[in-house]
């Protein structure tokens, strides 16, 4: 899970140049405009304008594709560690397994695990930095 969020947090990285810089164009253009349309240049800065937006979302999407996959990979070994962790107390109530502390596991403690259990998956953070 730690190295699905780094790999995530890289590709963020390298694409917040790229956005800081068509930002800083689009910026540009707008602070010149009058400038523009007394060169009568306005046609052709508006096409240059809507390329680079162009290129803009596409960069955007692309981040976001990477955010929503690596929380949903995120989310979804969070499930399974929980399921792993009602599984075992499952058991160990059953009595099927005895290894770790299923000899001393009780309803009221089993329970109580389970009803903290998403709360510890998801409240704390693998790697610092990282969400």
């Amino acid at each position: 899970m730690s190295l699905i969020g780094m790999g995530a947090e890289q590709i963020n990285q390298r694409h917040l140049l790229q956005r800081q810089r068509l930002a800083g164009h689009f910026l540009d253009r707008l602070k010149k405009l009058a400038l523009i349309q007394r060169l009568g240049a306005a046609t052709e800065v508006q096409q240059e304008v809507a390329q680079r937006s162009d290129h803009y979302r596409l960069l955007i999407m692309k981040t976001l594709k990477v955010a929503f996959l690596s929380s949903a990979v995120l989310e979804f070994f969070s499930s399974v560690a929980i399921a792993a962790v009602a599984i075992y107390i499952g058991f160990s109530l059953f009595g099927a397994i005895s290894f770790g502390p299923a000899a001393s596991l009780t309803l009221s403690s089993g329970l109580f695990i389970l009803a903290l259990a998403p709360v510890f998956s998801t409240a704390a953070p693998i790697c610092p930095g990282v969400s």
